[in-house]
């Protein structure tokens, strides 16, 4: 006897096939808030601020600066350095050499607590397990960087310049994209630092003339305590905030970098992000 059962199985995915052929699909719609466009895996990690205090007559302080190098190169692309000269007796140039001191250095280094002695730094802006002080010695830097490692970032930060050679004006638009809501109040600091600075400097073997700086605080665009953002924050809200500058003319556009620092207020500094871009690609 013939079986039936064959006809009647194509019988049913001829039916099936009809049916989904002829069904109309509707577009895909994403309802979501519109958010910029983010390709880039280095937008998505967090980054983490070091900030070395700093002095031209600090005889230890180029073991700071070692430290600070040695961590950017341990995790690269995840830690920025922000070497600062505060207006002291450790900081003033030697005879030819231009002073390194920014002007809001003093102030800044007031806001995150005025040290005993240098070199001292902090890491994020905060005040560590074990510490009275967000300052700390930079034997300290390694085990504090290690706890602030993140998979992603609460806050994405973006930087694009745009380099005036004839005006020496630099213009940097900075955007934030959030990750995730935050009912705090948050700042937007925003810097140029520069790098290969020939000056000289005390070391443990004696004064150093052709020494090489780096990471110098030159100038904010903002205050030292950062431009208030918004009090609050919702996931996917997008912020664009646009700032420009005139460099020095012994300053090398080629050796300086725009810092953008995403913080919070003044009950809590602590850092939320960082980005650095250089000023001319």
């Amino acid at each position: 006897m013939k079986s039936n059962i064959f006809p009647g199985i194509f019988t049913l995915f001829i039916a099936v096939s009809t049916f989904y052929a002829c069904e109309e699909i509707p577009p895909n719609i994403n309802m979501d808030p519109p958010v910029i466009p983010d390709s880039t895996t280095e937008l998505i990690a967090n980054r983490i601020l070091i900030e070395d205090f700093s002095g031209v007559h600090c005889i230890n302080c180029p073991n700071s600066a070692i430290k600070l190098d040695d961590l950017m190169a341990q995790y690269p692309g995840r830690i920025i350095g922000v070497v600062v000269h505060p207006d002291n007796i450790f900081t003033n140039p030697y005879p030819g050499d231009s002073s390194l001191v920014a002007d809001e250095a003093t102030d800044l280094e007031s806001l995150l607590g005025t040290p005993s002695g240098y070199p001292v730094g902090g890491v994020n802006r905060r005040i560590f397990p074990g510490e009275s002080q967000i300052l700390t010695n930079f034997d300290k830097w390694a085990g504090f960087v290690f706890g602030e490692l993140k998979d992603t970032a609460d806050v994405k930060v973006r930087i694009e310049t745009a380099w005036d050679s004839t005006s020496r004006t630099v213009t940097a638009t900075v955007t934030l994209i959030y990750n995730v809501a935050d009912a705090r109040e948050q700042f937007l600091t925003v810097e140029i630092t520069e790098s290969k600075i020939i000056a000289e400097q005390l070391t443990p073997t004696g004064e150093e003339e052709d020494y090489e700086h780096n990471h110098v605080l030159r100038k904010m665009f903002t205050a030292y305590t950062g431009e208030s953002i918004q009090s609050s924050f919702t996931k996917g809200d997008s912020i664009v905030k646009t700032y420009n500058t005139t460099l020095k003319d012994w300053w090398i556009e080629n050796n300086c970098n725009v810092v953008a620092i995403v913080h919070y207020g003044s009950d809590s500094l602590n850092v939320i992000n960082v980005s650095e871009e250089e000023v001319v690609d």
